[in-house]
C-alpha cells in the first residue's frame, strides 16, 4: 500500500514596498530634531513652538 502526500500551493502576491506610510523615530541624541522630520511644515508660522516640542 502506497500513500501519496498531496501538497497544496498557496497563491502568492509579490508587490513592491510602499513609499508611505513610514515610521520615523527621532531621539534626544539627534543634533537637529527638525531635520528630516516628516511632521515639519516648511512654511509653518509655529516654527518656534515646533522646535521647542522636539528639542525637549
Amino acid at each position: 500500500m502506497t500513500t501519496e502526500k498531496q501538497t497544496q500551493h498557496t497563491p502568492r502576491i509579490y508587490a513592491e514596498p510602499s513609499e508611505s506610510p513610514k515610521l520615523v523615530i527621532t531621539t534626544n541624541l539627534d543634533q537637529n530634531a527638525t531635520e528630516q522630520n516628516p511632521y515639519e511644515q516648511k512654511n509653518s508660522p509655529n516654527k518656534k513652538e515646533f522646535k521647542e516640542f522636539f528639542d525637549e
